[in-house]
């Protein structure tokens, strides 16, 4: 992800809104006297963003606030591929011994603090049968309600239905 930012001459509005290199709101300035007092502190001016006819800047060294900004752009993008879902299938007809392997599976990655993604496939004619369908849905969501919290409502209408579980133990980001 680059980037452009305007710096010193380049800003574009006269009116400016202008925080330090502590993100500290320091007041509104036009453009000139700020310009004329960073030079004399050896210091530029970037632009990063506008609103309504109001450039809001930030002083600092320029190359120095490109690298905060890419360290900062990279530990989010780190910090992304860390979240994991783990996903186990269902069929309809999924037998008891089986059933309770998976159980098995779905109790160690939501203790381990791993969100659960849980699948259950329909195939053909199966589609037809919404009370063993719905019976079957309902008794995943009870057995595993104990161990972590059910983020979606089931939709009993695709050939595919999905519930995602996420421990318990772990806070919900609002």
């Amino acid at each position: 992800m680059k980037k452009t930012y305007k710096i010193n001459n380049f800003v574009t509005f006269k009116i400016i809104k202008l925080i330090d290199s502590n993100s500290n709101y320091l007041g509104i300035f036009k453009l000139n006297d700020c310009l004329s007092r960073l030079k004399k502190i050896n210091l530029d001016l970037i632009e990063i963003s506008k609103i309504n006819g109001i450039s809001i800047c930030k002083f600092d060294n320029y190359n120095k606030f490109l690298y905060l900004e890419y360290k900062k752009h990279r530990k989010l993008k780190n910090n992304k591929n860390k979240e994991k879902i783990k996903e186990v299938k269902f069929r309809l007809f999924t037998f008891y011994n089986d059933c309770d392997n998976k159980f098995k599976y779905i109790k160690n990655f939501l203790l381990k603090g791993l969100k659960v993604k849980i699948t259950l496939n329909i195939k053909g004619r199966e589609f037809l049968k919404i009370d063993i369908i719905k019976e079957n849905v309902n008794n995943l969501i009870n057995k595993i309600s104990s161990l972590g919290f059910l983020t979606n409502k089931p939709n009993y209408f695709l050939k595919s239905i999905f519930l995602y579980f996420i421990p318990k133990n772990v806070k919900i980001k609002t």
